[in-house]
């Protein structure tokens, strides 16, 4: 009997020779010796799943709506997340290699492999989690999740919700950073593709593609169905030979994904209106000439007479798919397709329903009210774009999550007004209060927020108040939903 056909748990021990809730390594290792290559991503999960203690499976193994299961980052997602070496034996260990050359094409191990072994170490220092279980009958999902330094994969295909490759993804690289073109980057020819895209367009339909002010966050990548609200050059209004063109840059970005995982993608745009319902933004705010000169701060003949610039951020977008691309400082990039629209992309506990599209502007209010309710301060500060957006439909703790990747602690800085740098004292105005020189403030933010004396002053301290922002953001939107949304 193949081994990929032992759905049952118990079956599956007897014919590998594992023990039940045990490492079993000798078994284990038989197993590896004799099939490691010939096993399928099922009979990999299975053999990994089998294998786990009972402490293991107890931080490896979530259930398929644990909120978790929604995030993207370009970091290992969940702070606290069990980590490939620190958590598995060695035979276990090379089942989760095995598992990354199943969920991954030559093509991609080639582009991966280079952020991959110099960005996060190597496999062993990822994090590793599980959802669902691979042996639970009558169509029951399981997902592998492999996440570090400018890496997110899953593993398991189209999941029930529809979702090309089980979900978002994010992958990025360091090198080229801070440098126009990306050079040394693995990805740097995905922001040449669209370049030459651009480069190929009549110059009024470049022109529609271009978005003045500060991009997207590249992982707030949540679907918006039809009906969204999509910004830049509308793809209807191609020719045959610019849809041709768009189609080919898509491509360009699925190229490094093996052929079933490509059509599946495909299979997504196609099921949402095709290429024709797409959309293409470029900001013009990270339009840069090789000599770092800023397409958007010169005067019109000074663009006319150096020409195009390299641009560096562009967003494909349309009813089910979301493809971005930022490639300043460095690369940082999202993708996320889902056949019907990302109707049944919410995973977790319902917190709210979203009326319509809300980004940045509209959630950064309600982002610092949550983060003043639970520091008891009368002020608060986020620095940064915000992670995610609330699309219409429900808003889940999945979503809410997203907010705050990075789990971050909660804390006050205290700082006087004398010393409060220019960006910290608008938002400080923002929320109502006039700043006094020589008056001490306690602001609520985020840990994570390393920003320098440009940007918050020099505070006298910061203190610690034993929350977490995503906890703050999670309470908040249960208690209050979008009532308070101005």
């Amino acid at each position: 009997m193949p081994i990929s056909s032992l759905l049952d748990r118990r079956a599956f021990l007897q014919a590998t020779g594992l023990a039940a809730g045990g490492l079993a390594t000798l078994g284990l290792d038989r197993l590896l010796a004799v099939r490691s290559a010939q096993l399928d991503f099922q009979a990999a999960a299975r053999a990994l799943v089998a294998s786990l203690s009972p402490e293991q499976r107890r931080v490896v193994m979530l259930p398929w709506e644990h909120p978790s299961r929604g995030l993207v980052a370009h970091v290992a997602c969940m702070g606290d997340a069990p980590r490939v070496a620190d958590t598995l034996a060695v035979a276990q260990q090379t089942l989760v290699h095995r598992l990354y050359e199943t969920m991954t094409s030559d093509a991609q191990r080639r582009r991966f492999g280079r952020l991959v072994g110099l960005e996060a170490g190597g496999l062993d220092p990822c994090a590793i989690l599980l959802y669902g279980d691979p042996f639970e009958r009558d169509g029951g999902e399981f997902q592998v999740t492999l996440s570090g330094a400018h890496l997110l994969i899953r593993g398991g295909g189209m999941s029930g919700e529809g979702s090309a490759f089980g979900g978002p993804l994010g992958y990025g690289h360091q090198l080229g950073d801070g440098v126009p073109r990306l050079p040394g980057s693995a990805f740097a020819y995905h922001g040449d593709a669209a370049n030459a895209f651009l480069a190929a367009l009549p110059a009024d339909q470049r022109d529609r593609a271009l978005l003045a002010g500060e991009p997207s966050y590249e992982t707030a990548v949540q679907l918006q169905g039809t009906g969204g609200r999509f910004h830049g050059l509308a793809a209807h209004a191609l020719d045959d030979a610019g849809l041709t063109g768009l189609a080919s840059l898509v491509d360009v970005v699925l190229s490094c994904y093996d052929d079933a995982d490509r059509e599946a993608a495909w299979g997504c745009i196609r099921r949402n209106g095709g290429a024709e319902a797409l959309h293409l933004a470029v900001w013009s705010e990270r339009g840069l000439y090789d000599d770092g000169a800023a397409w958007s701060s010169l005067l019109p003949a000074e663009r006319e007479r150096r020409g195009e610039p390299y641009w560096h951020v562009w967003r494909i977008e349309g009813p089910g798919t979301v493809l971005h691309f930022r490639g300043w400082p460095h690369v940082h990039a999202a993708i996320h397709l889902a056949d019907d629209g990302g109707a049944r992309q919410h995973v977790g506990e319902q917190l709210a329903v979203a009326p319509r599209l809300l980004e940045d502007a509209e959630l950064r209010p309600l982002l610092l009210e949550a983060l003043r309710d639970a520091a008891g301060t009368q002020l608060a500060f986020h620095a940064d774009a915000i992670p995610a957006r609330f699309v219409p439909g429900p808003v889940t703790t999945s979503v809410v999550w997203n907010l705050d990747p990075f789990d971050a602690e909660l804390g006050v800085m205290v700082i006087r007004g004398a010393a409060m740098g220019a960006p910290l004292r608008r938002a400080v105005a923002e929320q109502g209060v006039i700043v006094e020189a020589s008056q001490l403030y306690r602001i609520a933010l985020p840990s994570t927020f390393v920003h320098g004396p440009e940007i918050f002053g020099e505070p006298e301290r910061v203190e610690p108040t034993g929350l977490r922002t995503r906890g703050a953001y999670e309470r908040y939107f249960r208690k209050h939903g979008l009532a308070r949304l101005a």
